[in-house]
């Protein structure tokens, strides 16, 4: 670990705004389409310079190849994703969540549809109800608005109970709206005791149809192949909530217009990233964070963003907007906000979301801008003297939690 020491005006010492350097800084955007960080919570690969994250509903930009899913499955959904934007628009649902349903049912085959891969015009089995309650589709648009219209009803049939059809719904309530559009098997219920879940809270984490290649646990889950049958086969397919999370939408991408939950700080953010902000650049420089002020700039520069997005913190320097202390913004969160310490029950009820500070226990913060499983993407402020973007690791013990605007 490399440790810098910032020294305050009183002459003291202390560890301030440091981060265990994993990887080089971004240096600059790519030719990527900057647009989408007018409206997503997208973030930077570190590896080859580019955007990644969360295209939300309004964009009109594709999927970036570097959203770890296979060329072809890209192709496809890009080739589709006006037509889920479109649904998406229309009933609230993400459009991430009905492309990955899309792929579960049949592939993202435009011939078919969302419910159970039949082609358009039938035959329909004669076996489902699902058809005779929600509708026959006539096209794609029609069965995905269908699909939308099934998922909400499913919501609030689980162990969840929460909406889906809100910006950046609850991860969890995603999952169990998906198990319950699968038909919640008691199989699968037990299959998640055996991934360390429990299997009465959260029986979603061993349906394959929502989960499986979500970890490095799950990558061939048991699946159920017969009617009415037992566990008997393995999947080799992608879980619709693992489709889900990497086109973004457990990052935030269940907005359908105007951006995640945090997106305008998180876009905030990631304007001072693209431009370079550091110590040094020019013609500006991290000054404008600390209202001119020569210290540590972490938390400075947290504030800044949250004054710029309209949601600025109180009760601080520079007319109140400002908090100068990684610490002070901890119990700033505590006292004013929403503040979650990092425990393993934590982590799964309530994870960090987009926007989120992080306060780590060696003096620094920093903020969320996307989440995948037990790891984040963050940008801050004085990380190597300059905005920068790492990723981290949510079970370290330096962690110490997060805090979330009211």
């Amino acid at each position: 670990m490399v440790i810098k020491l910032s020294q305050l005006r009183s002459g003291l010492y202390i560890l301030a705004c440091l981060l265990t350097i994993t990887s080089s800084p971004v240096s600059a955007l790519s030719n990527v389409d900057q647009r989408a960080l007018n409206y997503n919570t997208v973030f930077y690969n570190e590896t080859d310079d580019s955007l990644v994250g969360n295209y939300g509903a309004c964009s009109t930009g594709s999927i970036p190849s570097t959203t770890n899913l296979d060329p072809s499955l890209i192709a496809a959904i890009n080739k589709l994703k006006p037509i889920y934007v479109a649904a998406a628009q229309q009933t609230g649902v993400a459009w991430q969540l009905l492309a990955a349903i899309h792929y579960r049912e049949n592939g993202n085959n435009p011939d078919g549809d969302l419910q159970a891969g039949n082609k358009f015009g039938g035959p329909y089995p004669q076996s489902s109800t699902d058809y005779a309650t929600y509708g026959y589709p006539k096209n794609l648009q029609e069965s995905a608005v269908i699909a939308a219209k099934h998922l909400i009803a499913s919501s609030s049939s689980g162990v969840v109970k929460k909406p889906i059809n809100i910006p950046s719904p609850d991860p969890n309530a995603v999952k169990d709206t998906l198990y319950s559009y699968n038909g919640r098997a008691d199989a699968y219920a037990t299959q998640a005791a055996k991934y360390g879940f429990s299997s009465t809270t959260q029986p979603y984490e061993g349906s394959p149809y929502v989960m499986n290649k979500f970890d490095a646990a799950r990558q061939a889950m048991g699946i159920i192949t017969r009617d009415n049958g037992g566990v008997d086969g393995i999947d080799t397919r992608f879980g619709a909530f693992t489709i889900y999370s990497r086109l973004g939408g457990a990052a935030g991408g269940g907005d359908t217009c105007s951006g995640a939950s945090g997106g305008a700080v998180v876009d905030i953010a990631l304007k001072e990233l693209a431009a370079k902000i550091s110590e040094t650049s020019s013609p500006e420089n991290y000054l404008k964070y600390t209202d001119g002020v020569a210290e540590p700039w972490c938390a400075d520069f947290m504030s800044w963003v949250f004054k710029q997005s309209g949601k600025p913190f109180t009760g601080g320097a520079s007319g109140g907007w400002r908090i100068g202390m990684a610490s002070g913004m901890r119990d700033w969160f505590k006292a004013n906000g929403i503040w979650v310490d990092n425990t393993a029950a934590n982590l799964q009820a309530n994870p960090p979301k987009p926007g989120d500070v992080i306060y780590y226990n060696h003096e620094h913060v920093n903020m969320v801008v996307s989440v995948n499983g037990s790891n984040a993407k963050t940008v801050g402020g004085n990380q190597s003297n300059m905005v920068s973007s790492y990723q981290v690791d949510l079970t370290n013990p330096d962690v110490a939690g997060w805090g979330r605007m009211k």
